[in-house]
């Protein structure tokens, strides 16, 4: 008897091959599902330029029931979707980057970059001279053309207003301090790019040129005064080290004899308060020291002595002593025959007498 054949509904293999072609139907479907559209734009030129007053258009059209933005705002479009945008640069700007963007419900937005150059023309200006010089007085006038009916600066001055030959001036005063001053010179016109020029102004007035020769003068005086101080100073210090060296070989010539007369002149002016010219006569004198001229010379120029006090000291003892008068004691003290002391030593000791 014959095997009686399964049913193919009731064969394993069927149920997976069911199963597999469910599961590619399915996701099939989910990927359909999850593409949106991206909704229609159309820029007709990313990359346009203004006209010659700043002044640029973006054409296209996108999805008439799509939300227009240009850099963010909403702008209208027309019942089928064109649009033409406005777009107006500044003069200052070269170039500037627009985002154009379209947005509806249940698509995919997009968006389009659009570079807008700007051909905006710029303002006449032109100026006579680049560098002037002042009048005797200080001034001086700019002259030159710029674009008709615009506005002409120049520096922080009132605005010129500058007619249809486009001719202007304009006068500047400088200070008579001032050797020189760079002013700009700027041409504004609505739709153009400004314009500017540098202008340098000498200043050649006759207060100016009083002040410089002044000054001039007083520098080279100081550089005169600078050069002889600079001059006595190199003369003193020859005349220094060359006394000192004098001195040194004098010192060494004279040797025991000098440092002798060196030591007793002390002793005068310690003990006896005497006089330079006093202590030189006593070192030199038949009746007294015996040295030689030079080694009492030596003596009295390397003495340390305050002669002034030796003066007051010996006009206390005319005092005390005598009971002399002042005007007496200054005749004693400067006397030739008497203590050989200067005129100016002797006036110290009258003034500090009574001290």
């Amino acid at each position: 008897m014959e095997k009686q054949k399964k049913s193919i509904f009731k064969k394993w293999w069927f149920w997976i091959i069911i199963v597999l072609v469910l599961g590619a139907i399915g996701a099939g479907t989910g990927d359909k599902k999850d593409e949106e559209e991206t909704v229609s734009l159309s820029v007709y030129s990313t990359s346009i330029e203004t006209n010659k007053h700043g002044v640029a258009w973006i054409k296209g059209e996108t999805d008439k029931k799509a939300t227009l933005r240009v850099d963010g705002k909403v702008t209208k479009t027309k019942s089928n979707g064109k649009f033409s945008i406005k777009i107006k640069l500044s003069p200052h700007e070269e170039e500037k980057k627009v985002a154009v963007e379209a947005k509806r419900s249940g698509f995919k937005s997009a968006l389009r970059l659009v570079t807008i150059e700007n051909a905006m023309q710029q303002a006449e200006l032109s100026v006579e001279n680049n560098l002037l010089d002042t009048d005797e007085n200080g001034k001086a006038i700019i002259k030159g053309t710029a674009e008709p009916h615009s506005t002409v600066k120049v520096d922080d001055s009132p605005a010129i207003e500058v007619g249809a030959d486009g001719k202007f001036s304009h006068e500047i005063s400088l200070d008579p301090d001032e050797e020189n001053r760079e002013v700009m010179v700027k041409v504004e016109k609505d739709g153009y790019v400004s314009a500017e020029e540098e202008i340098k102004i000498e200043n050649h007035s006759k207060s100016y040129k009083e002040k410089k020769a002044k000054e001039e003068a007083k520098r080279k005086a100081e550089e005169e005064q600078a050069r002889k101080k600079e001059e006595a100073e190199r003369k003193a210090e020859e005349e220094r080290a060359a006394k000192e060296k004098a001195e040194e070989e004098r010192k060494a010539r004279l040797g025991a004899e000098g440092e002798n007369a060196l030591s007793k002149a002390e002793q005068y002016s310690d003990s006896m308060k005497m006089s330079k010219a006093a202590i030189y006569d006593q070192l030199v004198s038949e009746y007294g020291e015996q040295f030689s001229a030079e080694a009492a010379q030596y003596a009295v120029d390397n003495l340390k002595a305050d002669y002034n006090e030796n003066a007051l000291a010996k006009a206390k003892e005319y005092q005390e002593s005598m009971q002399m008068s002042p005007a007496a004691i200054r005749d004693q003290l400067t006397s030739q025959y008497g203590e050989k002391f200067t005129a100016s030593e002797a006036d110290y000791a009258i003034k500090h007498l009574n001290n």
